[in-house]
């Protein structure tokens, strides 16, 4: 609008949206001709001494010759010229051909690490609403209007207000005497102040907090959003699931049957003083129930009649929960049996081989595969290993199926620390891979393991692209 061109009314659509960018002098929706555009750029070239046939795609090719040198791939160098005519590209990409735009920028192939100086500090509105000065009038008319592109239009228009002002603290010390400058803002001292605090803030902090991280680091910023974005859906959905158990909890309350809940309570004491008696001896028994200590503190606020005996509980009784040691031809049969050796407090584990892989086999090491009658956790090797030392896998085929696990347990935690990915990732990465490869059974991987075998490629790279569906 240097020249005094009248602002598009977005009030009609059609007028703005025919409005061209490279125009003739005396009409806006007219497009500039070919010979408008040769007349321009041919004394320039004969300025340099250059001859060329194409004086209009002379950029194009030249481009073209430059990505090359740089070493740009063959398939950005058509998606960024416009040359890719595939479907894809046509009717479903978006057609932005970052890696190349990266490097012909000087910032290298590799995302992340492109940033520009001069976007240290954020030009003022006093600034930028000079630029554009009917743009916000005109965003209120697509608005109400509902244009979804006017909109985006004048967020584009917005967005290069900040990008031409930061420019011009730039290209105003490269090209001091073009005619630009003359015309405001940046005829004005407050844009020499502000270009003065743009030099003055590169010199001396460059990349300063969160700057650094939107100009160095993009894809992290974007990330964080969408972690930001997934958390607040994630709350939203457990207030919505607390709001309806509320209402249910307030409505079996206020049930015409009555108080369902203090009905639920009076059954459910009498059973709780019985289970404490057994739990603390005051109800004689022959089998001993091995309770943990937080069932312990919560029995111990159910009234009874007598004061309750404390129970002696070991550290190892109170870490890990302990089924009872009843006859094993009674009791029904679970993955992993836990019994407790009476005379030594050693637990007898018996691993089972139901239902195997290496998720499963990650968490019997860490959490303990519950019962699958109870639901009763059990125990965690890793506690077995920790508390006992050997003294726990003494029994016969014991040891060997320790080490076998072991084995496993040790790559999945290197696979995790050189992928960089949490441990339960990892044994499914790991479990997929074997089921993919004719359901390797793991003593099989245990052995190849065993032999030092390089079975995912240097840095795990095979498993690395692995998606992890388990």
């Amino acid at each position: 609008m240097i020249d005094g061109e009248r602002w598009p009314n977005f009030a009609d659509r059609m007028e703005w949206q025919e409005t061209k960018l490279l125009r003739k002098k005396n009409d806006p929706f007219a497009p500039l001709g070919y010979p408008a555009q040769v007349q321009a750029l041919k004394p320039i070239f004969e300025a340099h001494n250059l001859t060329l046939r194409h004086v209009t795609h002379a950029s194009r090719k030249a481009a073209c010759q430059h990505g090359e040198a740089l070493d740009i791939p063959d398939a950005q160098l058509r998606q960024i010229g416009h040359w890719d005519i595939s479907k894809m590209v046509k009717h479903y990409s978006t057609g932005v051909a970052k890696q190349a735009a990266r490097m012909f920028a000087g910032h290298g192939k590799e995302p992340g690490r492109q940033f520009l100086s001069r976007e240290v500090k954020v030009p003022p509105d006093s600034l930028r609403k000079q630029i554009f000065p009917h743009l916000e009038e005109s965003f209120e008319i697509t608005r109400e209007q509902k244009d979804v592109a006017g909109q985006a239009f004048c967020l584009a228009c917005d967005w290069f207000r900040t990008v031409l002002l930061q420019d011009a603290t730039v290209l105003m010390g490269a090209f001091p005497n073009l005619p630009f400058w003359r015309v405001a803002p940046f005829n004005t001292q407050e844009f020499q102040d502000y270009r003065a605090e743009v030099q003055e803030a590169i010199d001396i902090e460059p990349l300063e907090g969160i700057h650094n991280i939107q100009r160095v680091m993009p894809e992290m910023c974007a990330l964080i959003e969408t972690v930001n974005s997934s958390m607040h859906n994630r709350l939203s959905e457990h207030d919505h699931l607390f709001a309806e158990l509320k209402q249910w909890v307030d409505k079996c309350t206020r049930s015409t049957e009555g108080n369902i809940l203090g009905e639920i309570d009076k059954w459910c004491r009498p059973l709780a003083t019985v289970v404490k008696g057994l739990a603390t001896q005051d109800i004689p028994s022959t089998t001993r129930l091995h309770f943990p200590s937080e069932s312990i503190q919560l029995l111990n606020q159910v009234p009874s009649s007598s004061a309750p005996v404390p129970i002696a509980t070991s550290s190892s009784q109170m870490d890990g929960i302990q089924p009872s040691s009843i006859d094993s031809t009674a009791a029904p049969t679970s993955s992993a049996v836990h019994e407790i050796d009476i005379d030594n407090q050693v637990p007898v584990y018996r691993f089972s081989n139901n239902d195997n892989s290496i998720v499963r086999l990650y968490e019997e090491w860490t959490k303990g595969i519950p019962d699958p009658l109870t639901n009763i956790p059990g125990f965690p090797i890793e506690f077995l290993e920790k508390t006992y030392g050997t003294a726990w896998r003494k029994p016969d085929g014991i040891s060997k199926a320790f080490t076998r696990r072991r084995r496993i347990i040790e790559k999945l935690r290197k696979v995790a620390r050189t992928l960089k990915i949490p441990e339960s990732a990892a044994a499914s990465k790991m479990e997929l891979w074997r089921r993919t490869n004719n359901k390797m059974a793991l003593t099989t991987l245990a052995k190849k393991l065993e032999k030092k075998e390089n079975l995912w490629g240097e840095n795990e790279v095979e498993l690395a692209h692995i998606v992890e569906v388990l």
